[in-house]
């Protein structure tokens, strides 16, 4: 890579660590295939990773204080976006610490690019600045010279360019990590410590990912407060330096606590129905045809079993109504004889329940009303129910009929009987009302009708 050619002379706090890139001369491998370094100034440092492994690229991350960018923001990357690197190659991202607690005397800062090592680090710390040093190979550049260093003029120029705010608020260092499981295009020292990346800020699964990578092992706890997910303090703390594999603590805001949701697919109904109320959860039904799950059983559900949901909330339950069937049609059969009508409810697959009642209006025999009414689309096998006339009434007795549609079917049979009519029970499947609930009635309510006659009730079979 072709060593650039930075002014000297920016201004950065005193103390500011400057990360120097060291050509460690020719590498023994040629390298392949070359992809484009993505531009990564200002997005977060968990997008920036997963930006740079869909490109094949692992990452040396750095982590310093800006008063332009704000805290878990990229600041700051070499190479620069849109340049050339080998497939598979290792490169630099320094992370946004926040704004510094304490400002820090300005110091100018040397260029040390085609320097030796030596000379660039005596330059550097006679500035008042703390070399960092990082490696690699380089085909142009001599070995133990100064290939890149961040930051640079040019870096801080682009940077003030693009966010309107100069970025030189360095201070201390805070952390290094390796993000691994790629081919490094250029190696570090064998240093058997790690410091700590800065956390706080990440989600959880970002979090994990960072200490994954720089090798170290998390254990998570709960937070009193903050936002859900998210971690909002660890334990050691950024840029602590612990040997490799040790455990770092972050504590994460989980919101409200979580309950396990029962697995209840496969269960009937009522089995599932019952597991989830004793696990703390409301209940909502709904059906669909199903030509692989037995009529009855639970096909699907949401939350799935296993997924955490707060107490009290409603998981919603598929009841599978068996395989897909072309529904009926409801003919219109008032008006015809009792004979016909049956006929021509039995012949397109419909069962008949039939009440007979006096009319002074509608010849004996002959269809007064239906439920479900004319045009209705039901399934097969339903049952229609049809009132017949008897002819004149035979006492001038007659009563209103009570309305008793959305109340129970032991309510309704009681008030039905209690007007000195007779009730005749059907079933009704599919009509989304809770189990035992009357959902429809003929005659309908307020119909005067004759002391004796009888009530078609329809009732519902359960969501």
């Amino acid at each position: 890579m072709p060593v650039a050619q930075v002014p000297a002379n920016s201004v950065l706090p005193s103390g500011a660590r400057i990360i120097i890139i060291v050509s460690s001369g020719p590498s023994a491998l040629a390298p392949g295939a070359y992809v484009v370094m993505p531009e990564l100034l200002g997005k977060s440092q968990g997008k920036a990773l997963a930006q740079l492994q869909e490109e094949g690229l692992s990452a040396q991350v750095f982590n310093d204080y800006s008063d332009a960018y704000k805290r878990g923001d990229v600041i700051g990357q070499l190479p620069a976006g849109g340049v050339g690197v080998p497939a598979g190659a290792e490169v630099v991202l320094l992370i946004s610490s926040g704004k510094a607690s304490t400002p820090s005397h300005e110091q100018m800062l040397p260029d040390v690019i085609g320097q030796h090592e030596a000379q660039a680090v005596s330059t550097l710390q006679g500035a008042g600045f703390s070399p960092q040093i990082v490696r690699r190979p380089s085909a142009t550049v001599p070995a133990g010279v100064v290939e890149e260093q961040l930051p640079s003029r040019g870096s801080l120029a682009s940077t003030s360019a693009k966010k309107g705010t100069p970025w030189w608020v360095w201070a201390l260092l805070a952390a290094v990590l390796v993000v691994a499981g790629l081919v490094a295009a250029f190696a570090l020292g064998g240093s058997k410590t790690v410091m700590v990346p800065d956390l706080v800020g990440l989600t959880q699964a970002e979090a994990v990912k960072v200490l994954e990578a720089a090798g170290l092992g998390v254990t998570v706890v709960a937070a009193p407060e903050g936002d859900p997910g998210v971690v909002t303090s660890q334990d050691p703390a950024a840029g602590s330096e612990v040997g490799k594999s040790s455990v770092v603590q972050i504590a994460v805001f989980q919101g409200t606590e979580l309950t396990a949701v029962p697995d209840v697919r496969g269960k009937n109904q009522s089995e599932a129905t019952r597991a989830l109320q004793d696990a703390g959860f409301e209940v909502r039904v709904t059906r669909k045809d199903s030509a692989f799950v037995d009529k009855g059983l639970v096909i699907e559900q949401d939350p799935a079993g296993g997924d955490g949901a707060p107490q009290g909330s409603t998981v919603s339950i598929v009841i599978s109504s068996g395989p897909a069937q072309n529904n009926v049609s409801v003919p219109d059969v008032e008006g015809l004889t009792r004979a016909d009508a049956q006929s021509m409810l039995l012949n397109l697959g419909l069962k008949v329940v039939v009440a007979e009642n006096p009319s002074t209006e509608v010849a004996t025999d002959v269809v007064i009303a239906q439920l479900p009414a004319a045009g209705d689309s039901v399934a097969p096998g339903t049952s229609i129910g049809i009132v017949v006339s008897t002819g004149p009434p035979t006492t001038v007795d007659q009563v209103p009929t009570p309305d008793v549609v959305g109340i129970t079917l032991a309510d309704a049979q009681q008030v039905i009987s209690d007007a000195g009519l007779e009730a005749i029970p059907v079933v009704s499947v599919g009509s989304g009302k809770p189990a035992n609930q009357v959902v429809a009635q003929t005659p309908a309510a307020g119909v005067q009708t004759q002391v004796g006659s009888k009530v078609v009730l329809f009732y519902s079979s359960g969501p």
